[in-house]
Order: C-alpha cells, then structure tokens, then sequence
C-alpha cells in the first residue's frame, strides 16, 4: 500500500492483515475480487486505479486472478484472450449472468459451449456507427492501426500508406454503403495498378482507375475526390511505393479464416459495451500474433474510440482484461490512453 509518496524515500508498507475485516476488503458487487483469506472470507477492493497483475510464467495469473475476476464482475468487459482460455471457461457464466456474449475468435481458438458465442466483426460497420460527422477522423484512427510505423520521425511511405488506407475505407463505403469490409478495401488494394491498353471490354477496374473515379466524387464532403486526385497525380514510382506499403502491411487479411470473420455479420458496434452489459474476447493465438496482430491494433483501436464518445448506460466501468500483455508489442494507444481511461469508465 503507498498512501503518500516521497521522492526521497521510499513510502511502500504491507498492510496489516487485521485490516482485511474492515468494510474496505469485503468482496461486494462492482469490486475487483483478489482473493480468500484462511478462515474462508473473500477479499475484494473498490478502487478507482488500474490493476496490473504480475507473476512468473505458470503462476496461475489467469486462473487465481482473471477467470475468477470474470466470474464476479457484473459490468460490462473487453478481453485480450490470446490462448481462448478466458473464453472457454468464463463465457457461459457471464451470459447467463445477462451479459450479451461475443467471442472474436478467427482461428477457431475457443472449444466446448463458448464456441456458440462465436461471432464476426467487421471494422468497416464501426465507421458506419460512428455517423457521417465522424467517419472520415474513423477511417484515419483505423488506418493509423492498420499501418505500423517502423519508428522514423519522417516515415513518408507509411504515413502515405496510411493516407491511401483511410481513402480505400470511405471508397468502399461509399460504393458498398451496406456492407463493404476490409476484405473490399485489400480487394480495391491489390487490384492491378494499371489498366493494360489492350485489356478487354469488361475487365476489372485497375488501381489507377479507381483513383480517376474517386475524382469525380463528393462523397465526405470531397475527401475521396481529393485522396482521388493525390495519389492519381504522384508520380508512377512513387505511387508504387506507398501501394507496395500499404500490400505488404495489409497482407494478414489474405488469411481465408480473416477474411470469413470480417465479411460475416455479427457484432455491429463496440458502442455496445457501455449501452447494456456486453462482453467481447478478442482471440488471436500467439502463433498469429507476429501476422495478424494488426487486426488486434484495430479491435482494440475501435473499442477505445467508441467508449470514449459513448456515455456508459450502466451501471460499472468498462473492465479491460489484457492477458498475456507483453505478448501483444507495444501498442501506443494502451500507452496514450491508460491515464484518461478512468475518466471514460474505463478500467485496465
């Protein structure tokens, strides 16, 4: 317990076990369960910080601390579930605590009765929530998550690459308003650069062309037309550069498993945490964090920004559960945002 700090010693104390009886440490709804004491009372804290488990690897993080935090919260939570384990042992309990239950889970990681939470999410219907207001500044904060930046303060080809991303989003949905998807965007992405001259009537649309139809648009206020008109008029070299950029870090979403959760329909906002008791798992195994950890990047990216424009309809914060953190990178956002998070009811 650190009650008052002092930078020139350190104020840290273990609090005094007789302490545990108070009204403070009685597990109650809407507190973090830490656990029993020996004659069998359960230990829980009300607090409005952040709460960071740490132990060595097969400590029993998950068991002793998230399944059994899962198994008590009665507020709504986003979860980081890179094995499925959280998944599998908790989801059926929180449903039939009321909870609406989904389980994002491309890979097919969850096994036994969660597997029927199972659903899709497609990033592109989350721009679509946020409203015509909004969707342009959704479509840059998406593509922000989608193309990572290798670290240089003047890293022209992803930041174009970012630029040529948001464009792709709002012409997909602007051509496909109901249910374009991220699998339109790589489809409109990797489309031939140029139109051959000899190409026959009724080919597909080349890259190019599509940048001369964008043009002529004013969808979103003329956004498109003048993303349209950039990229149309960089030099061919160049264009290829950021097309090649954008390829390469896009390319998870060649994975057929990818490819079936995002044009599937199924969970249609993030909004829905704070709007009535929901719980979302994010599963992704470590053996695809390395090539589709992006799709993470944007889950989690989307989640944030929606909970902190939507006013929280219930009764507790939002609980974000991160397991296996480390595994995961480092991810700016989390890093950014973890300090104003509480003021969102929000809690890590």
């Amino acid at each position: 317990m650190a009650p008052y700090i002092r930078p020139e010693n350190p104020s840290a104390s273990w609090m005094n076990p007789a302490r545990l009886s108070d009204d403070d440490f009685v597990m109650k709804d809407g507190r973090i369960f830490l656990g029993r004491t020996k004659d069998g009372r359960t230990i829980g804290v009300d607090d409005n910080r952040h709460v960071v488990t740490i132990a060595g690897s097969r400590a029993g993080k998950s068991a002793t601390s998230l399944m059994s935090n899962l198994l008590t919260w009665d507020g709504s939570a986003m979860v980081v579930d890179p094995k499925g384990e959280l998944a599998t042992n908790t989801a059926l309990h929180r449903a039939k605590m009321g909870q609406d239950v989904f389980i994002l889970d491309p890979f097919g990681e969850v096994t036994g009765e969660a597997e029927k939470f199972r659903a899709s999410f497609n990033p592109l219907d989350e721009l679509r929530a946020g409203g015509p207001r909004d969707v342009v500044d959704d479509a840059s904060t998406l593509a922000d998550a989608l193309i990572t930046s290798d670290g240089r303060t003047n890293d022209h080809w992803s930041m174009s690459a970012k630029n040529l991303i948001r464009g792709l989003c709002l012409y997909a949905l602007h051509r496909r308003p109901q249910d374009a998807s991220l699998v339109d965007v790589r489809a409109l992405l990797t489309s031939p650069a140029e139109r051959e001259k000899k190409a026959p009537a009724g080919a597909p649309l080349a890259l190019a062309d599509h940048f001369e139809a964008m043009t002529k648009e004013d969808a979103f206020d003329g956004v498109l037309a003048g993303m349209g008109s950039t990229m149309a008029g960089k030099p061919k070299s160049e264009r290829g550069s950021i097309i090649s950029t954008a390829i390469e870090q896009t390319s998870f979403l060649d994975s057929i498993p990818m490819r079936e959760h995002l044009a599937e329909q199924g969970l249609t906002s993030m909004r829905a945490l704070k709007r009535k008791p929901t719980t979302i798992y994010l599963v992704l195994p470590s053996s695809r964090m390395g090539t589709h950890f992006r799709w993470l990047r944007a889950v989690l990216t989307q989640a944030m920004t929606a909970l902190e424009r939507t006013e929280n309809a219930t009764r507790r914060p939002v609980l974000f559960v991160l397991e296996e953190f480390p595994t995961l990178g480092h991810m700016r956002l989390i890093e950014a945002s973890a300090g104003l998070m509480a003021g969102y009811d929000v809690k890590l």
